[in-house]
Formats: C-alpha cells, structure tokens, sequence
C-alpha cells in the first residue's frame, strides 16, 4: 500500500469521525470514556476505604423447648459461644465497616444486618452485609447448655460449655 492509499484511508477515518460527532445522539452526563473520568474512578476506588467504623446490636433470642441445634453461618471477624444455664440466647453482634468516611462507613456497618431464622429444632444465624466498603462480623452468643453448635464457616472461633460441636470450614 502506498502514500497515497493510507492518506485516502486516514481522510476516510477523519471525515468519518467528523460525521458521527455531528449525526451523533448527545451522550447522557458520565457516559462514555474519557481519561479524567477513567483517573478519577481509579483514585477514588483507592481511596475509597481509608475511614473505619464499628456498629454493635444486642439482643435476646427465644428458644423453643424442641431446639436443640444452634446453627451459624458466614461470621468472618470471630464467634464467641458460652454455654449457661439459661432458656434463651443472648446475641452481641458487632460489625466493622470501611468507607470513604467515618460517617459512611458507620452507614455501612449498621446496615449489616444479623438474620435469625427460628426453625423446629435448630435456629440459624447469619450475616447479610452491605454492599460497599468491607465488613467484618464478631458474634458472641451465651446459649443454653443442651444445643449443639454448628459453624459454617468462619474464624476465630472460640466454644465452651455446649452439648456439642460441628465445624464446618471454620477455625
């Protein structure tokens, strides 16, 4: 191909660009690609988690004579579990958020929130954690000495006093 043939195809592609700029739909604001969009996103998702917070909940959970299983999933920051001589369980449920902020992340950490499901004979506890930021659950339950605990998941796990215990993928 020859001078004359690239500098053909270079006005080709010029006068086409020309065209599109003007025919073109005007783009919606944030729309398409440019580099101080592209560096902005990039130095904001770096920066996005510099501010901590904590957010902690307690509350009493009614077990049914028929429970005899206690089951906990996806705790990521630690479990503390006392067996007692009691007829319910005691939850203490606090939860670590980063943010852009101290105050976004404190919004972040409380909108973590702990599920309890009361079931026949086994109550389930999990975690469904905000989206953004990165949480941390740490739960610490005083139980009834009859259940068996089983962990799905997890770390820091520390279990005394209980009927029994199962782990799963945790330790």
């Amino acid at each position: 191909m020859g001078k004359r043939e690239l500098l053909i195809v270079l006005a080709f592609i010029i006068v086409g660009a020309v065209v599109y700029h003007v025919a073109a739909p005007p783009s919606k604001p944030g729309a398409g690609f440019s580099f101080s969009q592209f560096w902005n996103t990039a130095k904001n998702t770096i920066q996005s988690d510099r501010a901590t917070a904590e957010w902690q909940t307690k509350q009493v959970q009614a077990v049914a004579t028929s429970v005899r299983e206690l089951r906990i999933r996806d705790i990521n920051g630690g479990i503390i579990i006392a067996g007692e001589d009691r007829a319910d369980i005691a939850i203490e449920f606090t939860v670590r958020s980063t943010g852009p902020d101290e105050n976004a992340a404190r919004e972040l950490a409380r909108s973590s929130k702990l599920v309890i499901d009361a079931l026949e004979d086994a109550i389930v506890i999990s975690v469904k954690y905000a989206q953004g930021g990165r949480q941390t659950g740490r739960l610490t339950l005083h139980v009834p000495k009859n259940l068996t605990a089983t962990i799905n998941g997890g770390s820091g796990l520390t279990v005394s006093d209980v009927a029994g215990l199962r782990m799963i993928g945790a330790s």
